[in-house]
């Protein structure tokens, strides 16, 4: 994980704009329990990518986690809007989501409002 943090690190330094670089050092720092860099870093990627379903649906689940259920609710809405599939977990694991953060969204998607999502799309 260290090499990979370091090569996110690299990347953004020599493209600050790559939003994928930012996404994918977010879910290193959930890892190591820092909710407020990765929110930061799924922020920037989001900004950088207003279509990143994958960013927004890791800050929903961070949000959730920190007690901010309506921000996170309607960002998982969008998120899931964006692609249904990070409503997966077998899907987040193939995209190489860590453990806790699929158990997280698993409580996020449990939500009665993201389920009446859901039985839409």
């Amino acid at each position: 994980m260290a090499l990979a943090f370091a090569d996110f690190n690299k990347a953004i330094a020599l493209n600050p704009n790559y939003a994928l670089a930012y996404s994918n050092r977010g879910f290193i720092y959930y890892d190591q329990r820092k909710p407020e860099l990765a929110i930061a870093d799924w922020n920037t990627a989001i900004s950088l990518n207003l279509n990143n379903a994958e960013a927004r649906m890791a800050l929903a689940v961070t949000l959730y986690s920190q007690g901010e259920q309506t921000k996170a609710l309607a960002i998982a809405e969008k998120a899931l809007q964006l692609d249904k599939q990070f409503a997966d977990a077998a899907y987040l694991k193939k995209n190489l989501w860590g453990e806790k953060i699929i158990a997280d969204t698993q409580k996020l998607l449990s939500h009665p409002q993201i389920q009446a999502l859901l039985s839409r799309l």
